[in-house]
């Protein structure tokens, strides 16, 4: 075969797979599935964002995180993650972006506050959220605190049913108690008109140096009011 053909021939079938790609993009939507589960001996998170055919998954429970690539909802490929004993350093000398007082976060929340009002107001156009269900087991160690408790709710859960969030309560009179298990499905249609407008405002300079301060911030806990 001619060279120029193949090379030809190799691009037009990359170009034709990107284009695919992004028909489905715009398409398929992408539905999350989020679960909290939580009572006196555990407390389990659950993520699953799934696209098509392909889904990631993952998991946190006790202290150990687990992420699954899914497809045709059967595990492809497993990644498991434990927390590692660290030792003790001395911290770090302070960076320009770093965060240690409260008045820190003034420059920071104004370089990403527009950018997330923007990203969160297409979310809120394209996404839909579906449904909200669970269990929620509670008692305040007072009856009377209790009863009222739960009749506030089903006095105020028709509010809920008309948004989708069907939650039953359980009262528990004769201890303090709390059992939470509730998923949340939320979908977002055209993930393309999403995809494209987040990638420009998250590789502004200012954005990812503020969402780096941030996240520097809140794992050293060193910030001071």
């Amino acid at each position: 075969m001619d060279p120029l053909i193949l090379v030809l021939f190799l691009a037009a079938l990359v170009s034709t797979l990107i284009l695919f790609a992004i028909v489905l993009l715009y398409l398929i939507p992408v539905r999350f599935f989020i679960r909290y589960r939580y009572d006196a001996d555990r407390q389990d998170l659950e993520t699953t964002a799934a696209w098509g055919i392909i889904g990631i998954r993952s998991t946190s429970r006790e202290g150990r995180s687990q992420t699954v690539l899914l497809v045709f909802n059967h595990v492809f490929f497993s990644f498991d993650g434990r927390p590692e004993k660290r030792e003790t350093a001395p911290p770090p000398a302070r960076k320009p972006a770093d965060i240690r007082a409260a008045t820190d976060l003034i420059p920071v929340i104004r370089n990403i506050a527009r950018p997330a009002i923007r990203i969160g107001s297409i979310l809120y156009r394209m996404g839909r959220f579906e449904r909200c269900e669970g269990r929620i087991r509670i008692g305040l160690g007072d009856p009377a605190a209790t009863g009222m408790l739960y009749g506030s709710y089903w006095a105020t859960r028709f509010a809920f049913t008309a948004s989708r969030i069907y939650i039953d309560m359980e009262p528990v009179f004769d201890r303090e108690v709390l059992a939470i298990d509730i998923s949340v499905r939320y979908r977002i249609g055209q993930p393309l008109r999403i995809l494209f407008p987040a990638a420009r405002e998250l590789f502004r300079p200012k954005v990812r140096a503020g969402i780096m301060a941030l996240a520097g911030s809140a794992g050293s806990g060193a910030l001071v009011i």
